[in-house]
């Protein structure tokens, strides 16, 4: 770095993961998430299955399989590690979001990576908002701009088939739906398995 410049740079950004499976779901696939619908549950401003592992399901197998193509394309290149840990899916539930319904902020607990798959949405009308996990004091209320550094909620288009995975720990919630079709999402949480850690440095976990 010389005397002249000048720049910004970004330490521990948060990894925002946005991806695509590219097919359209199966008729068994869209059948068996209808057939959740008939047995969900009121959550505090929209609906979610009352199961918490549609994935497990035999209807579900590929797609299950094609999302951890994408948790573990995370793993290799956001978390990186070269710890002995093999990454799987702990749940999964559906959402339902019907117009003028939103959902609540709230962030995954006793999760590592958290992901949302979109089953039906139309990118000029939904989105997800992220939340910053504000720690200071000073709250400014005008700006010249509103960019990654000072924004304290950041919003992503959606359309079916985007795939968005997280840290678990971020905040995030939909706002109130504007669009006339219903919204419907797939989310899931993501843990590990094995060995983390050194002896050496009282780090070490095993997770069986």
């Amino acid at each position: 770095m010389t005397d002249t410049e000048t720049f910004i740079q970004p330490i521990f950004p948060t990894p925002l993961y946005i991806s695509k499976i590219k097919r359209k779901l199966t008729e068994d696939e869209l059948n068996y998430i209808n057939e959740e619908k008939k047995i969900s549950l009121f959550n505090f401003q929209n609906k979610y299955s009352d199961n918490s592992d549609v994935l497990r399901h035999s209807s579900m197998q590929n797609l299950h399989d094609e999302i951890m193509v994408k948790v573990q394309e995370y793993f290799d290149n956001v978390i990186a590690t070269t710890d002995k840990v093999k990454p799987y899916i702990v749940s999964s539930w559906l959402n339902w979001t019907e117009p003028n319904q939103k959902h609540h902020e709230h962030l995954h607990s006793n999760s590592l990576i958290s992901g949302v798959y979109y089953v039906n949405c139309f990118e000029n009308v939904d989105s997800i908002t992220f939340l910053k996990d504000e720690k200071s004091q000073i709250k400014f209320a005008n700006f010249k701009e509103l960019h990654r550094f000072n924004s304290e909620t950041w919003t992503i288009p959606v359309s079916t088939g985007n795939l968005i995975m997280f840290p678990s720990f971020l905040k995030h919630k939909v706002e109130i739906h504007e669009g006339k079709h219903t919204r419907i999402s797939l989310a899931f949480n993501v843990f590990v398995k094995g060995k983390i850690g050194s002896k050496k440095k009282l780090t070490y976990l095993e997770i069986k």
